[in-house]
């Protein structure tokens, strides 16, 4: 009897140690968004390029490459430097899809927001200056 209690006990403390706490964010690491490549090896933020950056994210979100509804014979052109430029003061809240303004005027239209990396890339680039680069 005293040997069937002590295999009982065995047999518990071995099926509980083997009980181990999953962590989403670990099993799923590669499958998570990156982080957003805003800053430089020394922690700085960088300086966003509108031809590299900037530019790529609207052409396929909601310039030129899309139903053309900011291409260069649209609404508001988006699809070069001067267009971006003169129409970003607007162009924040729109994208940000602010209460400050009514959602049919949200961009992408009828799509979902952009991400909150490409947000923060366009946001950086008004911020410094909006530089033709």
């Amino acid at each position: 009897m005293r040997t069937s209690i002590y295999l009982m006990m065995v047999i518990l403390v071995v099926s509980l140690g083997g009980c181990y706490y999953d962590n989403f964010e670990e099993l799923k690491a590669g499958n998570l968004t990156t982080a957003c490549d805003t800053l430089d090896s020394t922690g700085a933020v960088k300086t966003i390029s509108f031809a590299n950056e900037v530019r790529p994210i609207l052409n396929a979100s909601c310039g030129s490459n899309n139903d053309g509804c900011h291409s260069a014979n649209g609404n508001g052109s988006l699809a070069d430097y001067a267009g971006v430029s003169t129409s970003s003061n607007s162009l924040m809240d729109r994208i940000k899809h602010s209460s400050n303004i009514s959602s049919g005027s949200w961009m992408p239209p009828n799509g979902p927001k952009l991400d909150d990396c490409s947000i923060s890339k366009i946001s950086i680039w008004i911020n410094q200056g909006k530089q033709n680069n």
